[in-house]
């Protein structure tokens, strides 16, 4: 019956049996298909009734489960949502009722129960929408109220309740301005539990700047091992117990930078106004308690109501809290508070901070009769006075009622007298000034409402706060509109400070990438405003929604992240994030069929170079820039790949030198071009440097010395190419000279018999050199010079024998006088030959200089062997 009633039958008229269909149209004969029709209907009726019994069965057995569990908790003490989320180990902030809770950070672990939190991780940066991903995980450890013995068990039970009743009321409230449960309250003998969406602090966190944690992060140690049944100790050992300064440094770090823009004030005072207005007029109830503890900033900068807002609520479908904390004249009922520094061991939060309640709940509402102050009904005004004292304090100024409404250092109590001191001091300073005195007027009748707080001037004269609330609807409107917002909003996006612009302008931005018109309008805007983000948040929040771009985009956009491929090194923390995201765009740039994307991606591969590892780059990045160089038909691109290939050579290994240098080679055979020449000669310089002189000089100087005869080089090109050249050489002699054995010292030459007797009579004598080839000069000049010595003397002797002939060209006879100074006056030609070759002046300037006088005495070459035919005299 369900599977007519859901699918219907046809009979053999083609009239369709279905719901309220008579069962008497079947009595006509059933065609084939008919029946194949019914058969197959009722199969799959048989199979969804199946699975519907199996998913049963797995139902029960699950809810079975979670009950032993559940008993088992309660049992041991050990909190069931520990062994499915994995906690961290510092105390990222605190809240709820005198902020007693301590606030973890958390994420949900895999299936099997098996640890994955980089799993985790790493699924929630593929996938931004991962949902409880990421949670936040609020502890209460119950031991602490009670074991000092300060508070009785009827106190410890009586602020227990509240906590009970908070958890509840919240359980059941949807809105975006209340935080959100994960799953209700959980309680051990030992510990009551909370798992929330992700919190950043509370306000009470951000204005002591984290130092109220100091005290939660030693507690830490023991009370998660109670909570965790051991299991922590075990797991995480020392780090997990956030004992190390470490963990409480940096959160306390993170906290104290956490500056509050009056932008960010006031967009969150604007989201707190609006969630007051659902909590009376939808969920008909009045908190009563507002105060920083209950007021959180999640890790999505969104400001919300949370855990100990609602312990006071009165109204509701069970009518909430009916107990009064009215002080009436004598001051006598007791308004518990919490120091900020000790909120275990000071007094229980039984009712909410005196300093953000308004006056009609601590004093009565004043009646014209008798004078007298008398409880009356709460109205939402009570509210708005609350988050006009909170605002007030955020926004940077001191608190409303002075510090002494706020908590009783003693552990005492407010009295009225106190509680009326601070109402008449309260001074209403800063910007916010105006909208905090109409919302904390003393008379609830002239107080605003939490839909009037946005219209006040201090946030309509915004222009900010307009902008963002543009951005926070920015999905709603049509593409020509968001284009034309954004087109308003170039050069003022100044107006956004760090946070703003990370929590509040980059979402919906990011989103906007999945439409292709507001591409290429977004996708800079984005780029530019992701250098306000440190690293860690730019992975954190940019990169996911900038992911199926990076692996999916072509043409222009592609160019545009190619253009911003430094940036991209600079903000992804990990080389191997930035091999997942980036990466892959550099490559398929590379390989794109649009020449301006080519090259723009050959630029931009020594700035990818820089943050992946050297295995990367040797198995996907070279291989691909060989590809590129030796096949494309542009000049330009093959210019840029030689380039980068010569800018990432030094991680080079052999085979890569073994493929570069064939690629050159292929490229050098077909392409003499000038830039291709100089770009083959940079990329094998580069290599020389890295490989060493083995192969400059068996790989590198045969490939590049044949290109100085490349016909397109001009006079600077051949001269840097003989400088690269020359460099190559002088790496290879330096390497060789500091290996290479010391030459052996030159052999003494022996002189001549009649040089020795000249010597010893006083010409060439001691052993001298009469060539000038000792010292290390050359033996090529040395012998160069004798031999041009000899010629001019058989050129006098040919003088002389012009007497008895003609003579051979005339002129100013050769006159042999050394330069003044430089030779020595001696007396015989042979001591004025030897001291010539000895002095280190031009020969040819020596024997022609014009001012020689032969000396009377003698002949000049006496001693000489003088060609015959030459008379006495005669030379």
């Amino acid at each position: 019956y369900q599977n007519e009633h859901r699918f219907g039958t046809r009979g053999a008229g083609g009239a369709e049996v279905g719901r309220g269909g008579s069962l008497s149209r079947l009595a006509s004969p059933l065609s084939p298909m008919d029946l194949k029709s019914i058969k197959g209907a009722l199969k799959s009726a048989a199979g969804k009734a199946s699975k519907a019994a199996h998913e049963a069965g797995i139902s029960a057995y699950a809810s079975a489960k979670g009950a032993v569990a559940n008993a088992a908790s309660t049992a041991t003490g050990a909190l069931r949502c520990t062994r499915e989320y994995d906690l961290d180990a510092p105390v990222a902030a605190s809240g709820g009722p005198g902020c007693l809770f301590s606030v973890v950070d958390a994420t949900r672990r895999g299936k099997g129960g098996t640890t994955s939190k980089a799993a985790a991780a790493a699924a929630a940066a593929a996938d931004p929408t991962t949902p409880n991903s990421r949670v936040s995980v609020w502890l209460l450890d119950k031991r602490a109220l009670t074991e000092d013995g300060r508070h009785s068990k009827e106190e410890v039970e009586q602020m227990l309740q509240l906590i009970r009743d908070d958890a509840s009321r919240m359980l059941r409230l949807r809105h975006p301005g209340v935080l959100r449960l994960e799953q209700p309250l959980e309680e051990t003998r030992t510990h009551i539990a909370l798992v929330t969406e992700p919190v950043f602090a509370s306000a009470a966190d951000i204005l002591a700047k984290g130092a109220n944690l100091a005290g939660k992060q030693r507690e830490r140690a023991k009370s998660l091992e109670q909570a965790t049944g051991g299991a922590a100790g075990a797991a995480g050992g020392d780090s997990s117990s956030g004992r190390g300064p470490s963990a409480s440094g940096e959160t306390g770090a993170r906290l104290a930078s956490a500056k509050l823009s009056q932008l960010e004030v006031k967009h969150g005072a604007a989201a707190l106004a609006g969630a007051l207005r659902f909590v009376h007029e939808s969920a008909g109830l009045v908190l009563r308690g507002l105060n920083p503890g209950c007021v959180v900033v999640t890790s999505v900068g969104d400001w919300k109501i949370g855990v100990g807002a609602f312990a006071h609520a009165r109204g509701g479908a069970d009518g909430g809290n009916r107990a009064d904390f009215y002080l009436g004249p004598s001051g006598a009922v007791g308004y518990g508070s919490s120091d900020g520094e000790a909120h275990v061991t000071g007094p229980l939060p039984l009712v909410p901070l005196a300093g953000y309640v308004a006056p009609e709940l601590v004093l009565g509402v004043t009646t014209g009769g008798s004078g007298g102050a008398v409880a009356a009904e709460p109205t939402g005004s009570v509210d708005v006075f609350s988050l006009g004292a909170i605002i007030h304090e955020l926004a940077g100024n001191p608190p409303l009622l002075g510090e002494a409404s706020r908590a009783s250092v003693g552990g005492g109590e407010v009295g009225e007298g106190e509680y009326r001191r601070g109402l008449r001091n309260a001074r209403f300073v800063g910007g916010c000034a105006s909208v905090v005195s109409r919302m904390c007027a003393w008379d609830p009748m002239k107080r605003i409402g939490s839909a009037e707080v946005e219209r006040d001037a201090w946030f309509a004269n915004d222009v900010g706060l307009a902008a963002l609330r543009e951005l926070d609807g920015f999905i709603q409107k049509d593409v020509l509109a968001r284009a034309a917002f954004l087109q308003s909003l170039q050069g003022r996006w100044d107006l956004f400070d760090a946070r703003v612009t990370q929590y509040r302008v980059l979402p919906p931005l990011l989103t906007e990438l999945r439409t292709p018109e507001l591409q290429p309008l977004v996708l800079p805007l984005i780029l530019n405003l992701a250098e306000r983000q440190t690293p860690e948040d730019f992975s954190q929040w940019t990169l996911p929604h900038l992911a199926p771009l990076l692996a999916t985009a072509t043409g222009h956009t592609l160019g545009t992240i190619l253009k911003s491929t430094a940036k991209f090194a600079d903000r992804v923390p990990s080389p191997e994030t930035f091999e997942l995201f980036v990466l892959p765009a550099v490559l398929r740039g590379v390989a794109a069929p649009e020449v301006l994307v080519q090259e723009e991606a050959l630029r931009q591969v020594t700035a990818a170079a820089h943050k992946v590892t050297p295995e990367t780059l040797r198995r996907t990045v070279v291989p691909l820039l060989h590809e590129t160089a030796v096949d494309t038909a542009a000049a330009a691109v093959r210019v840029n790949a030689l380039v980068a290939l010569g800018k990432i050579a030094p991680c080079f290994s052999v085979p890569e030198f073994d493929a570069t240098l064939d690629a050159l080679h292929r490229i050098a055979a077909n392409d003499r071009a000038a830039a291709t020449v100089m770009c083959v000669l940079g990329v094998a310089d580069a290599m020389g440097k890295v490989g060493g002189v083995n192969l400059i000089a068996s790989r590198c100087l045969p490939l590049a010395c044949p290109l100085m005869l490349a016909p397109g080089l001009n006079r600077a090109q051949i001269g840097t190419a003989s400088r690269v050249l020359g460099g190559m050489l002088r790496r290879v002699e330096e390497a060789r000279v500091a290996t290479a054995p010391p030459a052996p010292p030159p052999p003494k030459k022996q002189p001549p018999a009649s040089v020795e007797a000249t010597g010893a009579s006083g010409g060439i004598g001691g052993g001298a050199d009469p060539f000038g080839m000792g010292g290390g000069a050359d033996p090529f000049a040395a012998s160069g010079a004798a031999t041009d010595l000899l010629r001019g003397a058989n050129a006098i002797a040919n003088v002389g024998e012009g007497t008895q002939g003609t003579r051979k060209g005339g002129g100013t006879p050769v006159r042999l006088t050394p330069p003044p100074g430089v030779v020595p006056r001696v007396s015989s030609a042979t001591q004025q030959l030897t001291a010539a070759l000895s002095a280190g002046d031009n020969l040819e300037t020596l024997f022609t200089d014009p001012g020689y006088r032969p000396e009377p005495p003698g002949p000049m070459f006496a001693g000489m062997n003088v060609h015959p035919g030459v008379g006495v005299g005669a030379g």
